[in-house]
């Protein structure tokens, strides 16, 4: 993972793709709360305690901006009953803040990477013979989101996908893989732009792991994207996260950039996630 680490570094995305993609991502992955001021997009999904773009705060920009609004940020989470908690993304745009934030006593946590493929390959990769079959819709439909209840398997699942998933406005497919009776795989991606498609929710059940599901979901995901004259696809996933880089390395996909969180002790806490 070190190495992978500086991997990213040394291939930082354009800048534009970056911040493209910064901006697709938040409406794809929408917070039912959501407030600006001073630059800084504040963001809740009630009855969701985890570290995802959908309970966090993104700075504004450029570098060294946002110390003034923080009263703010730390006000509209206290008044919700959780710690503030900053998305510094992307990291290497935000250094100045970040040093700042550490050294009020924000912590620092889940580093992230962001990968992109192009869609094309991904989408005509070789596919093993399997007895599977592959739903794709364009809304989440009531099994699609009782599999991601099941796969996710967190407290906060349910809420997520009622308050979240369910309510993305973008164009997406939802992409469930079934074997037999059971669903083995998911998967969400999200288009409404003609270069990026965000994937989301990539999720394998246990007793199919390690049997090209997730590699499956996304040739289905991708054959979507590059069918609408979409260019690239973006996910993010937890630096922690060794099996999900193996398996995205392996299908094409290559660091653009990083990010983190910085969370202010309070004593109750979200819990860290991938995304």
């Amino acid at each position: 993972m070190e190495q992978f680490s500086r991997m990213t570094a040394n291939t930082e995305g354009s800048a534009a793709d970056v911040e493209r993609i910064e901006r697709h991502a938040i409406g794809a992955w929408p917070a039912p709360a959501t407030h600006c001021s001073d630059g800084w997009l504040l963001r809740h999904t009630p009855g969701m305690r985890r570290l995802r773009s959908g309970n966090t705060a993104l700075p504004p920009s450029p570098d060294g901006a946002g110390r003034s609004g923080l009263a703010v940020v730390e006000a509209f989470y206290r008044d919700r009953g959780l710690p503030a908690a900053i998305q510094v993304s992307p990291a290497a745009q935000h250094t100045e803040l970040d040093a700042y934030l550490a050294g009020r006593g924000y912590r620092f946590d889940t580093p992230v990477h962001v990968l992109t493929a192009s869609a094309e390959p991904v989408a005509t990769a070789p596919q093993p013979a399997a007895a599977w079959t592959v739903h794709l819709d364009d809304a989440p439909t009531a099994p699609w989101l009782a599999a991601f209840v099941e796969l996710d398997a967190q407290h906060d699942s349910r809420a997520i996908a009622d308050q979240v998933i369910a309510k993305i406005s973008l164009p997406a497919a939802y992409v469930r893989i079934d074997a037999g009776h059971r669903t083995a795989g998911i998967g969400v991606f999200v288009g409404g732009d003609d270069r990026w498609a965000g994937v989301y929710c990539m999720a394998t059940h246990p007793e199919h792991r390690r049997r090209g599901v997730a590699a499956a979901v996304l040739r289905a995901g991708a054959r979507w994207a590059a069918e609408r004259g979409i260019a690239g696809l973006y996910l993010q996933v937890a630096q922690s996260n060794t099996a999900a880089h193996t398996l995205y390395t392996r299908t094409g996909f290559t660091p653009a950039y990083s990010y983190h969180y910085r969370i202010r002790h309070t004593g109750a806490e979200p819990q860290a996630t991938g995304e």
